[in-house]
């Protein structure tokens, strides 16, 4: 990988070097092993996590003082919620990506059109479809869909789970009265 002067010189900045790495891995990724790449690609909305900062700070510090081992402390978080919300109907995008991610609750919000049962068949279709490769079972975790009304298309909210068998269930939906355009 090293080659020359400048090299060296990147390698000792840490911004120039992870740049250059991260682009030599992609080009690998792309040509030896024939994959699509992106950077930065799992960035989520919104999470929520519980951490064991405290415990895993002092844990650190008892090594370094008893033990006479210089550690950082472990970064020991368990994520709870990932949530993306999409303003466009391209959220089939964040469904997959929350396919990857492992979090107690996943959660899209999104918005209908003026026929709200479509979003009903279009999920149960993406959920087929990512069901039918595996990618819908990667993570563990819990599903929750939120819909809203897109502008003058109504008041009603819908929103929609799964099932162990990956089934889509409807939960009840919701009425926002200040959205009416009879208010």
């Amino acid at each position: 990988m090293l080659k020359g002067v400048g090299d060296i010189i990147a390698y000792r900045d840490a911004s120039i070097w992870t740049k250059k790495v991260i682009d030599k891995v992609r080009i690998m990724f792309n040509k030896d092993l024939e994959l699509e790449t992106q950077k930065e690609y799992f960035r989520i909305d919104a999470i929520g996590y519980t951490t064991k900062w405290e415990e895993e700070k002092q844990i650190a510090e008892h090594r370094k003082k008893y033990e006479r081992i210089k550690m950082y402390p472990l970064h020991n978080w368990k994520l709870k919620v990932a949530y993306e919300h999409e303003n466009s109907d391209g959220w089939s995008d964040e469904l997959c990506k929350l396919c990857h991610i492992t979090a107690d609750l996943k959660v899209i919000s999104s918005y209908y059109g003026s026929n709200k049962d479509d979003i009903e068949k279009t999920l149960k279709y993406y959920i087929e479809r990512l069901d039918s490769e595996g990618t819908m079972r990667r993570a563990e975790g819990q599903w929750l869909f939120v819909f809203g009304p897109r502008k003058n298309s109504g008041d009603l909210f819908k929103a929609f789970t799964l099932d162990d068998d990956m089934n889509v269930i409807p939960l009840e939906a919701i009425k926002m009265p200040f959205l009416s355009s009879n208010s």
